[in-house]
């Protein structure tokens, strides 16, 4: 072997030997870049994942205060009548089943149906803990009514409202942040639904009629000479001056209740066509 061949040979295992090298700090640097990009793109999975939870809550509670407050409107349950009073005794509470059976419980009967109506609408798609009392805890749901007595009232709380009366339903639920990084800052999200509608009229609601509302009383036709006859009955026809209450200047007055009433030209009644009055 000469020496060109010694070159060529040596020459070719150092380019060997280069290129293994390229190759393996090629596949090192994708290797750091991958452990690099890995954590944001897992924050950027798990951010969508948390915000996709949070509009699943916001539609979630939306629709319940909405239907809800449909209920409400409705005058649900319904009004029975027990001696004059008003009374819900049909109908048993919620959570015991025990039976309305005081006077005047009516409201408070309402009062708690609505809000189980809106706590079931909302449990159905919500991881809501029924014990939590504590406003400020993950899990917590709640449901608040407000409503007007009597029409024209101030809303006060936990009030069904009377009939054609505005009612406002309220449901507040802690929505939980399950990943632990975003937990560490946020824990919870407050998710609140509000809608205010309308009570229906139904009958016996409890409310006064809303006030009758004066229609604009209609103006007397325009008399400009005072003659007891419109400008338009003058015009049309009695063929005579709106503005002069003696048309045909002989002093006395034209009208109804003028001296004049029987010789003015237009209650003549030749005229306009004298062969009217041929006989």
């Amino acid at each position: 072997m000469n020496d060109t061949q010694r070159f060529q040979k040596v020459r070719h295992a150092m380019s060997s030997w280069r290129g293994r090298c390229i190759r393996s700090l090629k596949r090192g640097q994708g290797m750091v870049e991958f452990a690099l990009a890995l954590p944001i793109l897992l924050f950027i999975v798990l951010g969508f994942i948390e915000v996709a939870r949070w509009f699943q809550a916001y539609l979630s509670v939306q629709y319940a205060a909405r239907e809800t407050a449909r209920y409400a409107v409705s005058g649900q349950p319904p009004m029975l009548i027990d001696d004059g009073e008003d009374s819900c005794e049909e109908v048993g509470q919620p959570e015991t089943g025990d039976p309305y059976t005081l006077p005047g419980d009516y409201i408070q009967c309402r009062v708690d149906w609505i809000k189980h109506v809106g706590a079931r609408l909302a449990g159905l798609a919500l991881m809501a803990d029924p014990t939590q009392t504590d406003i400020r805890k993950p899990y917590y749901l709640g449901v608040f009514l407000r409503g007007s007595p009597t029409f024209g009232s101030v809303p006060v709380d936990d009030n069904p409202g009377a009939a054609r009366t505005k009612v406002e339903i309220t449901i507040v639920y802690n929505h939980p942040v399950t990943n632990p990084f975003f937990a560490k800052m946020l824990p919870t999200i407050r998710v609140v639904g509000r809608v205010q509608m309308v009570n229906e009229p139904w009958e016996g609601g409890g409310a006064d009629p809303p006030p009758v509302v004066p229609t604009a009383t209609p103006l007397p036709p325009l008399d400009s000479d005072g003659d007891g006859w419109s400008d338009i009955e003058e015009r049309e026809i009695y063929d005579t001056f709106p503005s002069n209450p003696d048309t045909d200047g002989d002093g006395y007055d034209e009208g109804p209740g003028g001296a004049d009433n029987t010789s003015e030209r237009a209650l003549d009644p030749c005229y306009p066509d004298p062969g009217a009055c041929e006989t």
